[in-house]
Order: structure tokens, then sequence, then C-alpha cells
């Protein structure tokens, strides 16, 4: 009986223990804040006298129980994927439904896809994975900078259609100007001259790394892109 009054639970005030597994506790606390009531729920490491340690607090039951899962091996670390992986697998998941490798007929295949891309989309930090910054170069208008999807259906939508690379358009760095593939054949008006040839339709420009793989511009990029197809049209430099 002492043993387990010495390895019992002892939680802070005004704490109630939900449940605990391999010397792990998720707890629920409810305290006021400004005469407001609210909820927070903590998973602690117990130690060795009963006292716990080491709280991550949330404000959400679901991440809660998700870290309590986790800490306490319920779900062992190497078998559960972080969030940058789960970050990877939503932009792989992006490609495989831009491929033609999908049977859209197949409701139960479709279904899943739906249901995967919700639980991913949901994550946290899912824009620092699947977003890239670029320069929009709007027909008639001041470029601005934009946190877009790095995927082929939005860059489409950027440009209006089928895309076309242009590599080396500058002299300066290796970024890439990405434009409508039809924009002459279907008589886009005129956006800006590059290099002695003429770009019609909005275009955008974003980097590319050495695996082909679009990225973001940096910020001196975007500053000198800015200044170089700004308007009036007697400032560009090409």
């Amino acid at each position: 009986m002492e043993n387990e009054k010495k390895d019992a639970t002892q939680l802070p005030m005004n704490s109630k223990l939900l449940t605990e597994f391999n010397s792990y506790v998720l707890a629920q606390r409810e305290f006021k804040v400004a005469d407001e009531q609210r909820t927070e729920y903590i998973t602690w490491q117990k130690a060795f006298d009963g006292l716990v340690t080491l709280g991550h607090y949330f404000t959400d039951l679901q991440a809660a129980k998700e870290d309590f899962a986790k800490r306490s091996e319920l779900i062992p670390y190497n078998k559960a994927f972080t969030d940058n992986e789960l970050a990877v697998l939503y932009k792989a998941l992006t490609v495989y439904e831009q491929s033609e490798q999908v049977d859209y007929d197949n409701k139960e295949l479709c279904s899943s896809i739906e249901s995967v891309r919700n639980k991913l989309s949901s994550l946290p930090d899912i824009d620092k994975y699947t977003k890239i910054k670029v320069l929009v170069v709007p027909i008639g208008d001041e470029p601005y900078e934009k946190d877009i999807h790095n995927d082929l259906h939005t860059l489409q939508d950027e440009v209006g259609g089928y895309i076309e690379c242009v590599y080396g358009f500058s002299d300066n760095d290796d970024a890439v100007l990405i434009c409508n593939e039809m924009g002459k054949i279907n008589n886009l008006p005129l956006n800006r001259p590059i290099n002695g040839d003429s770009i019609t339709g909005n275009f955008i420009i974003l980097n590319a790394n050495e695996n082909g793989d679009f990225t973001s511009l940096t910020s001196e990029q975007l500053e000198n892109y800015k200044c170089e197809f700004s308007l009036p049209k007697d400032r560009f430099k090409r």
C-alpha cells in the first residue's frame, strides 16, 4: 500500500487525470482568465515519486491525445509521420492527382483521395512545405509578391492556361519565367518586352533548384524584379 501511495500520480491544483500509460499522463485543467472559464489539456511525464514534469500544453483535446499517444509510445515514433513527412505526402498526393493514373470513375478511390487530402491539409504548417513565394507580373499593372501552392494546376491558373518555362531570361541569376504557352497564338495582350521578345499575358517569376523543382524567390530577387518590371515601360531594362 505504501508503494501504491508513493507512486500515485500527483497533479497540480485544479487538474483532472484523464488517462495514464507508460509513465505519461493526460490531464485536463480548468481555470479563469478575466472571469472567462477556460480549459486546457496537458501531457506530462510522471516521475518516480508520482510528481509530473515536462508538460506539453494544448487547447485542443484531439491534439493533446495525439501527443499523449506518441509520448507514451501507444503509437511508436518510428511508425508515426512527422509534419514534414506528412507535407511531403501531401505534395506527392497532388502530383498523383494531376497524373493520368487516377481513375476518376472509381468512386471509392476518389473518396479516399479526398479524405487523405482533407486530413493532410489540416496540418498547422502545411503552407510552409507546399507554398512558394513568387513574383506575379500582371498585364498593365505593377508586379507583386504572392505565396502560391507549388503545383501545376496553380501555375496554370496564374498564367491562364498551359505553362511555358523560360530559363536563362536573366543574366543576374537562375530565375525562371513562367508564362502562357499559347499566349501569342491566342492573341493575349502584350505584357512586357524581354530580351527583344514580347511576353503576352500574365506571367510569374520563381526559382528552380538543381532537381528542376520550383522554389521561392529570395527577398533580394523579389526587390530586383519588382524594380525591373515596374511601370512605366521606360524603366524596363530588357
